[in-house]
């Protein structure tokens, strides 16, 4: 756990080690590695160089789903691993990652026909080895998703997938890693690797990226791991190698409830290119997304953070209009905005040295490349990067797979303030340090932040107090989600947010007003509903 202190402690000593496994990059790939690394038995050391899911990990749908749309495509195997993935998670993480119910109505001139979707649904639930869709007509899909009106509406069907918070999971597989004797630093960019005499990578140089004249620090390991995801290519250039990944961007909008009330999950398809997007009941808000897989422009692959353009906007209202006219969305109804960049393997596979479904692993000069992958199948990545790498360490790494991949929170957790929805809320986030984090709340700090968010107060001060916060942008926007639920990212109650945090995060005055000046900055650039040109 990351308490006070923890980043000058590990920081002092971390280059006298030499560490079993280095990764580079924090988002669920690398988080993913460094739990069952360490659970393997191996010394691992994780560097991010933002913050912890800073990047893809943390602009997702949302959801740990069996990818409809690659069965849709013939894309068999892809949805055979996710749907097991998706089964495996909700047995693993109960409370984080949860069912979730999604509607999918058909209309008249879709690409696919009725049978199509009908088989497609029938192997779906197959796969996933379970028997719960069902085919609706088109009254009563309406009655059970209200609002949903068009002409062309024929009818649809019911199925399941599973929802989640994206960060809190890359976190928890964070925590529970650093528990297990892991080492895992954000704000800790790569600035070189190392090599052996043969020209073999064998570790990093970094920097403490915490303030403004961190150090600079050499750690050698026997294998280095690149799960930086989209940005892979760029630390390959250390190696010599060549342009690997298509990079696309993905936009996703936010409504509030209020303006757009679905009790559960929307499966639509859009009119102009047939693509799938999704409206989901997300944290007391409705998340619509994602955009069209449009390919970034030079500028947004380099630039902090990316960041919804009229024309995403425009496209995701444009498959509301069609499938929910009647409540007439608009970009004034918008909460907030958030856009990714995602990559897929080029079709190349010169260097492969292992490759399952839609993710390959290459070796390049001693660094292992993680390349592709959805969020949903982490787990196959790890357990396929370990069995690559388990070789150089014949007697010391373990390959069986853990019984549970979380460590079991504690029984009979209680809270006056928390009904049993909310423990199991909160349990699925926080596990076994839940105890922990209502020990340390202030009175009423058990309540809801506000009356239609499942967050409450003390998650707020545990945040601060134990989860790595370095600028407020961690906290509002990784740690909790208040940046994406609230209007104008939670500033019409700073004052509020102040008073719980603050002291827990050693901040005077002067630093607390440069951090929200500086967070104000980053929610209008690239959270706020107002798109660029």
């Amino acid at each position: 756990m990351w308490k006070s202190g923890w980043r000058d402690k590990v920081l002092t000593d971390v280059e006298q080690h030499t560490w079993d496994l280095l990764i580079i990059g924090g988002g669920v790939m690398g988080a993913g590695i460094f739990l069952r690394a360490v659970q393997a038995g191996l010394k691992v050391l994780l560097l991010e160089v933002k913050d912890f899911a800073f990047g893809a990990s943390e602009r997702t749908k949302k959801l740990v789903h069996g990818n409809l749309e690659s069965l849709l495509n013939k894309q068999y195997g892809t949805t055979r691993v996710s749907v097991r993935e998706r089964e495996w998670l909700l047995k693993q993480a109960p409370g984080l990652v949860t069912e979730l119910e999604f509607s999918m109505p058909y209309y008249k001139n879709m690409n696919r026909s009725r049978r199509q979707f009908h088989q497609a649904m029938i192997t779906y639930d197959l796969l996933g080895k379970k028997w719960k869709h069902q085919s609706l007509s088109a009254r009563e899909l309406i009655q059970q998703t209200p609002y949903l009106q068009n002409i062309d509406l024929l009818g649809g069907y019911q199925y399941f997938d599973a929802q989640v918070d994206d960060t809190r999971l890359v976190l928890r597989l964070l925590q529970e890693g650093m528990d297990l004797g892991g080492t895992a630093i954000n704000y800790a960019p790569v600035n070189k690797l190392l090599r052996t005499q043969s020209g073999s990578v064998c570790g990093a140089i970094f920097s403490d990226k915490s303030f403004p004249k961190g150090a600079d620090y050499a750690v050698e390991a026997k294998v280095v791991i690149n799960a930086t995801g989209t940005w892979s290519d760029e630390l390959r250039k250390h190696v010599g190698g060549t342009k690997r990944l298509h990079q696309y961007k993905n936009a996703h909008i936010i409504f509030s409830h209020e303006k757009f009330p679905v009790q559960h999950a929307v499966t639509l398809f859009h009119p102009v290119d047939h693509r799938m997007i999704f409206a989901v009941p997300w944290e007391g808000v409705t998340l619509v997304g994602p955009s069209n897989h449009i390919s970034p422009g030079e500028e947004e692959i380099y630039q902090d953070e990316p960041c919804a353009t009229r024309r995403e906007i425009d496209y995701l209202l444009d498959g509301l209009h069609f499938a929910f006219p009647s409540l007439d969305l608009s970009e004034e109804d918008i909460l907030s905005t958030f856009s990714g960049l995602c990559s897929v393997p080029i079709s190349d596979k010169t260097h492969s040295v292992k490759s399952a479904q839609n993710f390959q692993i290459l070796n390049e000069e001693g660094l292992l490349t993680l390349m592709g992958g959805s969020f949903t199948i982490f787990h196959v990545v790890a357990e396929n990067a370990l069995r690559i790498i388990k070789p150089l360490f014949p007697q010391k790494l373990k390959l069986k797979s853990p019984a549970c991949l979380f460590n079991p929170p504690a029984a009979g957790i209680q809270g006056d303030a928390l009904d049993n929805h909310s423990i199991d809320y909160l349990l699925g986030r926080y596990g076994s340090y839940l105890t922990d984090l209502i020990e340390i709340s202030h009175s009423g700090e058990l309540d809801p932040v506000t009356s239609n968010l499942p967050s409450i107060w003390a998650e707020l001060r545990w945040a601060a107090q134990s989860e790595a916060v370095i600028h407020l942008e961690d906290l509002l926007l990784r740690r909790v989600r208040l940046g994406l639920l609230l209007a104008n990212g939670g500033l019409g109650i700073m004052e509020d947010i102040r008073r719980v945090v603050q002291p827990e995060l050693g901040w005077n005055d002067a630093k607390w007003k440069l951090e929200v000046n500086t967070y104000q900055n980053v929610w209008n650039r690239s959270y706020s509903p107002q798109p660029l040109g």
